[in-house]
């Protein structure tokens, strides 16, 4: 094996080979959507359930033709064809599907958790093949996220957009500023010591990224429990921004007896 691992796939989600024109579109997109799925996620349900299914199958979709096709020139061009057509398709099941919409909101977020914990302490679990332990973090952070949403609904939701809007918004900060590490391909950042093992330099800057990340997230949870997702039952609405109101129900009861008459009944 070689000493190091530099070599890195070219990617549209990674601007350690220079910015490009399509990751500079999507980091922009993915800024503006992320302020607004942090502060309005749960408000704007379906659109946010589009956002998720958007980037959740774009990436998908995406990050599968830059490995498969990653000696080829045309990669990156290949790449933003497919999470453009991924996205779209993925992005309209999940908002016709009422459940697996709840789910994947539930799901996203825990994939985003899974990939804060790769680039923060994860890869050392399994040095070697740092990509097994990213798998395992997603599906099993994936399910969980997305169960507890199902049982939970409203809390588990304001909960997952503001930490995938958190997410996104700082990754398209990172894609500009620049060392914001690819939880898809740690690579660049690996070399073997003197012994042979595997050691990875993960940027400093991914410190000040993961805690921008939690600020956000805070501020989010505080922004929708407390103003935009205070008062509706937004997810079981149809219409953008549409609350469903609580239905109130009140008992029945006998009219009082009228003083005059008595009981109305013994006069019967």
């Amino acid at each position: 094996a070689d000493d190091t691992a530099s070599d890195t796939v070219e990617s549209l989600f990674d601007s350690a080979k220079g910015i490009k024109v399509g990751g500079s579109i999507l980091a922009i997109v993915a800024m503006a959507v992320g302020a607004v799925m942090v502060v309005m996620g749960y408000r704007l349900f379906r659109a946010t359930l589009f956002a998720v299914g958007f980037v959740a199958g774009g990436v998908g979709v995406a990050m599968i033709v830059e490995h498969v096709f990653d000696d080829k020139s045309w990669v990156v061009t290949a790449s933003w064809v497919a999470f453009v057509v991924g996205g779209l398709i993925c992005g309209s099941i999940v908002v016709s599907l009422y459940s697996l919409g709840i789910f994947i909101a539930g799901a996203a977020a825990g994939v985003a958790l899974a990939m804060m914990i790769h680039n923060s302490f994860g890869y050392e679990i399994y040095p070697s093949h740092p990509q097994v332990v990213l798998i395992v973090l997603c599906i099993v952070l994936g399910i969980l996220g997305g169960v507890l949403t199902i049982k939970l609904e409203k809390p588990v939701l304001i909960v997952s957009t503001s930490l995938f809007g958190a997410a996104i918004l700082v990754w398209g900060v990172g894609y500009f500023a620049g060392d914001f590490p690819s939880s898809s391909d740690l690579r660049e950042y690996a070399s073997k010591d003197i012994n042979g093992d595997w050691v990875y330099s993960i940027p400093d800057a991914w410190w000040g990224y993961l805690a921008g990340i939690l600020v956000l997230f805070v501020l989010g949870l505080f922004v929708q429990f407390r103003k935009t997702g205070r008062d509706g039952v937004y997810h079981k609405s149809r219409a953008l921004g549409h609350r469903e109101e609580n239905v109130q129900y009140v008992e029945a009861q006998t009219p009082p007896r009228n003083m005059r008459y008595g009981d109305p009944v013994s006069h019967v």
